[in-house]
């Protein structure tokens, strides 16, 4: 290979920042979306279903008082869908990374984009951003839908309360995220852990019914998920106005949780993919 005469000047094409990987991949995942209308269909469809479904359970058992929802309000409809949304949030968190990482494993092109300038972080963090904007508008829709027409009553909210919260529970689920991730890179195949993390979820971390209401195994149980903690100080800050001070049990579990899955992610994804790559098996499914 001659080098390049003298007096030339090489260009070196700079590495893409994350504002320019996270605008690729929106725009990507947008332009797929838009393109199935039946899916967008459904989907609306379907929130339909799971917002009227809530609503009608709520007002069955809405019959007799519970005591055990005076924590929260009272009101078993706002209690529910706020359980809905944090499902939601959890279900896309953790099946971000493994559903991307299995789609593109399948296309052919984990390997070609795991090769681009794009440092690995940037990639991590932008992949799964159109799944978590359309997380999030789902959670604005159920709550504006849920006031305007259903009456829940949103003015005592405290509003730094639930950030903090949201921004814990964030991190806790993409942290497990990052452990499904590993997970699909090493077997190729679909993601169980989400299904059994939803599953446990539902049973022990007081989605549908306060954690209360559960034997004393299996609320130990609920209180090493994320989930069970980010519901207590998103439903008691959202729905009756409790502060930081008020939350600082199950805020201080869900940082707990944090600090112990956030570098157990990290650790097992970067795991997984220096193995992958040691044996070639990034374009194999």
């Amino acid at each position: 290979m001659s080098a390049p005469a003298p007096g030339t000047a090489t260009t070196v094409k700079p590495r893409p920042g994350l504002p320019g990987i996270a605008a690729a991949f929106l725009r990507r995942d947008f332009v797929e979306a838009a393109s199935y209308r039946l899916a967008f269909a459904l989907r609306c469809f379907g929130f339909a279903v799971g917002l009227l479904t809530v609503f009608f359970t709520a007002r069955f058992i809405n019959l007799s008082r519970n005591p055990l929802l005076t924590p929260y309000g009272g009101d078993y409809f706002a209690f529910s869908l706020v359980g809905l949304i944090l499902m939601d949030f959890q279900y896309v968190a953790v099946g971000a990374f493994s559903s991307r990482i299995r789609n593109a494993q399948t296309q052919g092109t984990l390997e070609a984009i795991l090769a681009t300038p794009a440092p690995l972080p940037a990639v991590l963090v932008a992949a799964p951003l159109y799944d978590f904007a359309a997380a999030t508008l789902r959670a604005v829709l159920y709550l504006t839908v849920g006031a305007l027409v259903f009456g829940i009553r949103l003015h005592h909210a405290n509003v730094l309360a639930v950030a903090v919260t949201g921004v814990l529970a964030l991190v806790a689920f993409v942290s497990l995220g990052l452990c499904a991730g590993a997970f699909t890179l090493l077997v190729r195949r679909g993601d169980p852990i989400n299904l059994f993390l939803g599953g446990v979820s539902m049973l022990a971390g007081g989605v549908w019914y306060p954690s209360q209401a559960l034997p004393g195994w299996l609320a130990r149980l609920g209180d090493l998920l994320p989930i069970t903690h980010a519901l207590e100080a998103t439903r008691r800050s959202l729905l009756v106005g409790a502060g930081i001070g008020e939350l600082a049990r199950p805020l201080g579990a869900l940082a707990i949780l944090c600090v112990v899955f956030a570098p157990l992610g990290l650790v097992l994804f970067r795991i997984a993919l220096r193995r992958a790559r040691e044996d070639g098996s990034l374009t194999h499914y």
